[in-house]
């Protein structure tokens, strides 16, 4: 492979395709799954809301709402995920930030209607909920249900909820497109050979790696020098959704700051303590292990841009085509499942490496 030949070149024409979901923003088909999937949730409301509560429902009714809903939940799905991909690929589209801003506040729409339910299942009493978890026709939710109400004891009301959800569009969800919108709008400035590249965030990470020593520190200066140039707005983000993250804690009486994490996980707090303290415990293996790679890499101090040096590298481009191939071949040893799926991403050109 020719020299001249850099890892964007070997990526630059693989992008996804995005079909398989709509044809383009102005395919009919995107507002149709919207629009239909809006009312869909209303009349579940209006089914549903009074046979789930406040008697408990019974088992054949509780199959159909998680059915009906689940279905609803894939159609506006669907949506959010070709609008969100679009975003991902192209921050900077001011078309692409104003359809994600549009489509998150629609399913907010939504979701107001879906929530009942949601808070419904989670509130049921013990009795009535353990019958309904091991009945075998609500085997395929049975962990839906049990997740749900793992939740109860920190929700709000419904109102409470709803104002929380809709809020979070200019705030917290915001912030978020806020950064990303900032990271990719970023450069970072490699000085290299006496010129100067700009490059962007992963460009300048993917250069860590490097087995040259030269090019890795330059890569760390030019990471260093550009996020520090963006200190002070990437710090108030930070700090606004720290804070976000503090005050519906506090709203919801949850315990500590990580709990709703751990709820999301379904992990109890004591084994990411054991984790923790295993890490403590066992930091002096961390710090063998550089002394070690600073031995092998002949170096006489480690810094930390040499944590991830190649302690051997044969400086070759690995193509594409043998990416795949490798890719493919750890999933095949892995789950013959899963080197299926990941192969369906391969052909159906569901990866963008560009």
């Amino acid at each position: 492979m020719p020299e001249t030949v850099s890892p964007q070149d070997l990526a630059k024409d693989i992008t996804w395709d995005l079909s398989d979901l709509y044809r383009s923003l102005d395919d009919p088909a995107l507002e149709r799954d919207l629009t239909e999937a809006l009312e869909r949730a209303k009349k579940f409301e209006a089914k549903y809301r009074s046979q789930i509560s406040p008697r408990p429902p019974a088992p054949d009714t509780l199959l159909a709402a998680f059915q009906e809903m689940e279905s609803i939940r894939e159609q506006a799905d669907r949506a959010m995920s070709f609008v969100f991909l679009l975003f991902a690929a192209d921050t900077q589209n001011p078309r692409h930030g104003a359809m994600m801003q549009k489509t998150q506040e629609r399913l907010t729409e939504l979701r107001k209607h879906l929530l009942f339910f949601e808070l419904g299942v989670a509130a049921l009493p013990d009795g009535p909920a353990e019958m309904l978890i091991a009945d075998q026709r609500l085997a395929r939710y049975r962990h839906v249900i049990e997740k749900l109400r793992t939740f109860h004891p920190y929700q709000l009301s419904e109102p409470e909820e709803r104002i929380i959800d809709e809020k979070a569009n200019t705030g917290v969800r915001a912030f978020g497109r806020l950064f990303d919108e900032t990271i990719s709008r970023m450069k970072f400035r490699l000085k290299e050979g006496g010129k100067i590249k700009e490059l962007g965030e992963q460009e300048v990470l993917s250069l860590l790696y490097d087995s040259s020593r030269k090019r890795r520190r330059a890569a760390a200066s030019a990471l260093t020098d550009g996020l520090k140039a963006n200190g002070p707005l990437l710090g108030y983000i930070f700090n606004v959704v720290v804070a976000d993250h503090a005050s519906e804690d506090r709203l919801r009486k949850l315990p500590d700051p990580m709990a709703s994490r751990h709820l999301d996980n379904e992990v109890v707090p004591a084994a990411v303590e054991a984790l923790l303290d295993a890490c403590d415990r066992n930091v002096g293996t961390v710090a063998r292990y550089y002394r070690l790679k600073k031995r092998l890499l002949r170096l006489d101090r480690l810094y930390d841009y040499d944590r991830y040096a190649p302690l051997k590298s044969s400086g070759a481009l690995i193509d594409f085509e043998s990416c795949r191939e490798r890719v493919l071949a750890s999933f095949s040893a892995f789950s013959q499942k899963a080197h299926e799926i990941a192969k369906t991403f391969f052909e159906r050109h569901w990866i963008d490496a560009a």
